[in-house]
C-alpha cells in the first residue's frame, strides 16, 4: 500500500492510497473532502508561459517530474474541476497528458480542453508513442 499526500504549503490536505495487490480498488481516496489538484503548490514558482503537464494519475505526474517536466494530476479522466483552469493554469501553457486509452483520449481531453478553452487558455496535447499508455510507461522506457 502506497500513501500519497497532497500538500498545500507543505501541509497535507488530502491522502490517496494506491493498492498494488489487485484484490481491492486500485485507488482509495480520503472520503468527505473534495479531490484537490495534485501538485498545485508546485505551479506557483513557474514563470509565466512555462509548460506544465496535466495528467490523470498522481503516479503519472510523478513520473513526468522524474523526467524534469513540471506536472500535476487531477485524479482521473473525468475529475477535472473547471475552476482549476483559471486558478492554476492562467499564465501557463498546459500540456494535456491524458492516458492513451478510451477514457483519456475521449472524456479527459474533452473535459479538460473545454474547461481550459472556456477560461481562454490555450493548450497542447501530449501524444504518447505507440504502445505507451501513460507517463509511467514512458518512464519505464527512459
Amino acid at each position: 500500500l502506497l500513501i500519497i499526500p497532497f500538500l498545500h504549503r507543505g501541509v497535507p490536505i488530502f491522502l490517496q492510497a494506491r493498492n498494488p495487490d489487485g484484490h481491492r480498488a486500485k485507488y482509495d481516496n480520503l472520503r468527505g473532502r473534495p479531490f484537490p489538484l495534485y501538485g498545485a503548490d508546485s505551479l506557483a514558482g513557474l514563470p509565466a508561459g512555462a509548460r506544465v503537464w496535466l495528467t490523470e494519475g498522481v503516479l503519472d505526474a510523478l513520473a513526468l517530474r522524474q523526467l524534469g517536466c513540471p506536472a500535476v494530476a487531477c485524479g482521473s479522466a473525468g475529475r477535472f474541476n473547471p475552476a482549476w483552469a483559471g486558478r492554476y493554469f492562467g499564465a501557463l501553457r498546459p500540456v494535456l497528458a491524458a492516458d492513451n486509452d478510451a477514457a483519456g483520449q475521449g472524456q479527459a481531453l474533452e473535459k479538460w480542453g473545454a474547461a481550459l478553452r472556456a477560461a481562454g487558455i490555450s493548450y497542447t496535447i501530449q501524444n504518447w508513442p505507440e504502445g505507451v499508455k501513460d507517463a509511467c510507461e514512458l518512464l519505464r522506457w527512459a
